[in-house]
């Protein structure tokens, strides 16, 4: 929805500027309060340069470590928005139950203030707007009383719009056969099975159906169309099921766990690049010239035969498909015991025996250390 507003909706203008910012908590460089207001004030003088005045001051008084000081880029963004030549500002916080905790109170505290203090005369010279979706969770909720009391807030309860959430997937449902059935070259009668076989399943969503059409492309690739029926009778009823299907159809499940692993245990998304040293690195290797790497062009094709959908690659960086990928991963980690002493022990080992990592910052080196020591 916040993509779709950014994209279509609240376009920046002459009058006015639409800066956002989209929370990950699989990714520590968009977890953070200072990286959130650090990028909306970078949108903000991206569209209106001569504002970067605001923040020259407090640049020369603190430095590079401005970035890390929530109170002061706080008072540059409503200095900015004060200046008569602003116009309209909207900040769009997306996802805000995927910050961290600390700061989330921090903000959530500061916008109550904001919003609370009508006598300021810079709350006075500026429109300045900020639009936050969430998760509806409780702690999130009571801390957004103050705000939930005086201001708007719409609550989309999926669990109220049922029949017309289903009447939506069903036309989603009637176009993704279409496609799969020109793509299998399917027959009209197989096309229809399908269409009503999926129409049929009890609280399905548009991430389960995404799921679903995957396995059951990959199910009819390997069986005569007149097995349709019994195709539909097994297709997982749930995402979590989804998933895990997922995985058992994989090629090598021993290393698609693995890639999973180190994907949900990084602090950040990974490149190919870095995901390929990961996966490659061995107890005897010694060197740089040691890994077998494998081309990036390669190194897409594998991974994605490895997981499926599971993981999807933007800009050579690797991401989970989705927040609850990450939740089930995560519940399979707990369920079992994924380090033992001699497993430690050869990682320790083979990061040690390592002299000269080429073409690595030590950044690099003390990511792929930690990364491949996960194996599950």
């Amino acid at each position: 929805m916040a993509k779709s507003l950014v994209a279509r909706e609240l376009k920046s203008t002459n009058i006015h500027t639409t800066c956002y910012f989209f929370f990950k908590d699989d990714n520590v460089e968009q977890t953070s309060a200072t990286d959130a207001l650090c990028a909306l004030l970078h949108q903000l003088f991206e569209h209106r340069k001569p504002l970067v005045k605001h923040a020259m001051l407090d640049f020369r008084s603190n430095g590079v470590y401005l970035h890390r000081l929530f109170e002061r880029l706080w008072s540059i963004l409503k200095e900015a928005a004060a200046d008569a030549e602003t116009g309209t500002v909207v900040c769009i916080i997306d996802a805000l139950d995927e910050r961290e905790e600390s700061g989330r109170t921090r903000l959530l505290n500061y916008l109550d203030h904001f919003y609370n203090d009508t006598t300021s005369n810079d709350r006075k010279n500026m429109v300045l707007k900020f639009l936050i979706t969430s998760r509806p969770y409780f702690h999130i909720e009571r801390n957004l009383q103050g705000l939930i009391c005086k201001h708007p807030v719409i609550r989309l309860a999926g669990e109220a719009e049922t029949l017309s959430i289903s009447r939506e997937i069903n036309l989603v449902i009637k176009v993704e056969v279409k496609k799969l059935g020109e793509t299998l070259k399917l027959d009209n009668s197989v096309r229809l099975i399908l269409e009503e076989g999926l129409s049929k399943f009890r609280n399905r969503t548009c991430l389960w159906l995404h799921l679903i059409l995957e396995v059951v492309r990959r199910r009819l690739e390997t069986v005569s169309q007149k097995n349709i029926r019994d195709i539909l009778s097994s297709v997982p009823e749930t995402v979590d099921k989804a998933y895990t299907a997922i995985l058992e159809r994989s090629e090598n499940k021993k290393s698609a766990k693995r890639l999973l692993n180190i994907t949900v245990s990084a602090v950040r998304p990974l490149t190919l690049r870095e995901m390929n040293t990961a996966m490659t690195i061995e107890a005897t290797c010694t060197s740089y010239n040691d890994l077998d790497l494998i081309p990036e062009e390669k190194c897409k094709v594998i991974i994605r035969n490895l997981c499926g959908l599971f993981v999807t690659i933007i800009d050579s960086r690797i991401y989970l498909i989705h927040q609850t990928a990450r939740e089930f991963f995560a519940f399979q980690q707990q369920t079992r015991h994924v380090f033992s002493r001699s497993k430690l022990h050869s990682c320790l080992e083979a990061l040690l025996n390592i002299r000269s990592i080429q073409s690595h910052s030590r950044t690099d080196m003390h990511l792929v250390s930690s990364l491949c020591c996960i194996r599950g």
